[in-house]
């Protein structure tokens, strides 16, 4: 009874959306685990944690796969709030990975990174 989830008036009323993901540590599969959740004036809204599809080459490439997720989220409901209040407000998502902060602001050509660019990268293009 005393725990919840709490949405707050007075503070920014913003899309906020976090994203992170392990590295291989299913031993049978090698898939990694990700999770995402997306927060709406300090309270989460949507959440989600779960194996991935695919076995992801590096790190990189897992946190990558996460933040697509949680990217593809944020894009449902900043359409679902388009509908139902006047916000103008940028979404973020935050991500805690060096590379694939790095990878996702820098769209050159790498020989190592082209499937990643090609399937999880569609939103920067």
């Amino acid at each position: 009874m005393k725990l919840g989830i709490l949405y707050r008036s007075d503070g920014p009323r913003n899309l906020e959306s976090f994203s992170d993901a392990d590295y291989a540590q299913d031993v049978e599969s090698r898939c990694s685990t990700f999770g995402t959740v997306c927060k709406f004036a300090g309270g989460a809204i949507t959440w989600l944690s779960q194996k991935q599809k695919c076995v992801a080459r590096s790190t990189t490439e897992a946190e990558i796969i996460a933040a697509n997720e949680a990217a593809k989220d944020v894009i449902w409901l900043k359409r679902l709030f388009s509908d139902l209040t006047t916000s103008n407000d940028v979404p973020v998502l935050k991500c805690d990975n060096i590379g694939a902060i790095r990878l996702a602001k820098n769209l050159e050509f790498h020989k190592r990174s082209k499937h990643i660019q090609t399937r999880y990268l569609w939103m920067m293009t």
